[in-house]
């Protein structure tokens, strides 16, 4: 399925344009070992994704201590999927070779994760 927009917004404002989304798997149960062999038992949910932003959409922007925003993924044909509470674990800036734009990877948790 292609995405149309990915929009995040802090604090009432809107940072559209993003290059690149990618969402973090989804752990529903994990195997654990037992004295007589394995089992399966279920785990909470954790949510997350990464972005990729360039300076026009605002890798430029200081994303330190970002915390509380949500994000809306629009996909084509009307399916919208919106992270709330998410909090920045990580910037990972890209190489700089002089003929493209700076790229920075950021990578988010989120408290909750809602398809509509």
């Amino acid at each position: 399925m292609k995405i149309s927009q990915v929009t995040v917004v802090l604090n009432g404002d809107k940072i559209t344009g993003f290059k690149q989304f990618k969402e973090n798997e989804i752990e529903e149960a994990q195997t654990v070992e037992l004295a007589d062999g394995e089992d399966v038992v279920e785990v909470p949910p954790k949510y997350g994704f990464s972005l990729t932003v360039v300076p026009d959409s605002g890798a430029d922007r200081d994303w330190t201590g970002t915390s509380d925003a949500t994000v809306v993924v629009q996909y084509k044909g009307g399916k919208k999927v919106v992270f709330t509470g998410c909090r920045l674990l990580k910037q990972t800036p890209g190489d700089i070779d002089g003929k493209t734009a700076k790229e920075t990877q950021l990578d988010f948790y989120a408290r909750k994760r809602k398809v509509s």
